[in-house]
């Protein structure tokens, strides 16, 4: 009979312990978190983290139930309340972590738009104005001037106050004769943001020009690219002196000043106004008005265009170019209107070459009907 015998040797396997997913850390800062209305938000949730791993997803969530991903976002909030912004994070594992904050909106300030609007002549003489009521804080826009004297001349602002302003058509400096008399429109409106019941969106301010290109942004969104109009309103210094804008755009645009081409590269600062207005048509209290913007087609030898409505009496009419293809110094001049059309020209001066041919430009407008009559 055969024997048997069996030995066993125990073997111990090891399973190293399971190691618990940390969860991530939701956390994100904004560019601001009260203002008013309407107000643009930026988020940035880059400070979230993942202790053990990565940040996967990043999910927002605001206050509507509208929701944005990305590791930033932007969100405008148009009406005044209270609005909890939400930012959940997703780690490499699929756990979440969430974080809250609060965005208070308040109420835009009513603010009542009172323009004033006239037409008058000026000479070389620096001639006050007077408003028929005094306004809080105004920026003051004078159109071109009109072409009863061909000498190359610009308008100069100064001393803008509640109650008024003065004004003078200034020949350019290497020019030694007076300039004639001309006619301009003004528009003196007070400084701030405004929606008209139609929808379209105007804006009135001001900043310090130089003669190097700026970008000045706007003050609000804009569905429409406005139109810019602008004006040198300080004598900071007597020489004479312009604006130029470009690259408009829904939330800015560029401008510098411009003195004659022989000395166009100094001028002491200015404070120059702007109105940005939308494009279209429509009523303001007892105005009728007509805003839009030329094709680049406006030139040296003079550009006719057409208004869009029948308005029903000459208008006032106050421009500016929106482009600058030629890079000149150049200002726009009045050549005719009439109830259904303009007629402008780009005119430059010749302080250092007699040649004056000019590119095609872009010029914006407003066409306005309905005066208040200052005093002078």
């Amino acid at each position: 009979m055969g024997l048997t015998d069996t030995a066993s040797t125990p073997v111990f396997v090891n399973t190293p312990p399971v190691e618990e997913n940390q969860l991530p850390v939701s956390s994100f800062t904004l560019s601001s978190s009260t203002g008013v209305a309407p107000l643009l938000v930026t988020f940035d949730g880059t400070a979230s983290d993942d202790p053990d791993g990565s940040i996967s997803s990043y999910l927002w969530t605001f206050a509507d139930g509208s929701t944005q991903d990305g590791e930033t976002c932007q969100c405008e909030f148009t009406e005044a309340g209270e609005y909890v912004v939400s930012l959940t994070v997703t780690d490499n594992n699929g756990d979440t972590a969430a974080s809250s904050q609060t965005v208070t909106v308040e109420a835009e300030e009513e603010i009542d738009l009172f323009i004033e609007i006239s037409e008058m002549q000026i000479d070389g003489n620096w001639t006050p104005v007077s408003f028929s009521k005094p306004f809080n804080d105004p920026v003051v826009i004078v159109g071109p001037p009109s072409f009863s004297d061909s000498d190359p001349a610009t308008v100069r602002v100064r001393n803008v106050t509640a109650n008024g302003f003065e004004i003078r058509i200034q020949k350019w400096d290497y020019l030694k004769n007076d300039h004639g008399n001309e006619t301009v429109s003004f528009i003196a409106i007070e400084k701030g943001v405004y929606t008209l019941e139609s929808g379209a969106k105007i804006e009135a301010g001001s900043f310090e020009g130089s003669v190097d290109y700026q970008t000045i942004a706007l003050q609000q969104s804009y569905e429409l690219t406005p139109v810019i109009l602008s004006q040198v309103m300080t004598e900071s210094e007597a020489d004479a002196v312009t604006g130029r804008i470009r690259n408009v755009s829904q939330g800015s645009y560029e401008y510098k000043l411009q003195e004659q081409e022989s000395t166009s590269k100094s001028h002491q600062a200015e404070m120059v106004a702007y109105i940005a207005w939308e494009p279209g048509i429509g009523d303001l209290g007892d105005f009728q008005y007509e805003v839009g913007v030329t094709g680049k087609k406006v030139t040296h030898k003079g550009y006719t265009f057409t208004f869009q409505t029948n308005l029903s009496d000459v208008p006032l009419f106050l421009a500016d170019m929106q482009t600058q293809t030629g890079g000149d110094t150049a200002v726009l001049r009045m050549l005719d209107i009439s109830k259904r059309s303009a007629r402008l020209k780009v005119e430059e001066e010749k302080s250092k070459d007699k040649e004056v041919r000019h590119s095609k430009e872009r010029v914006g407008f407003l066409a306005i009907i309905g005066t208040v009559q200052p005093s002078q």
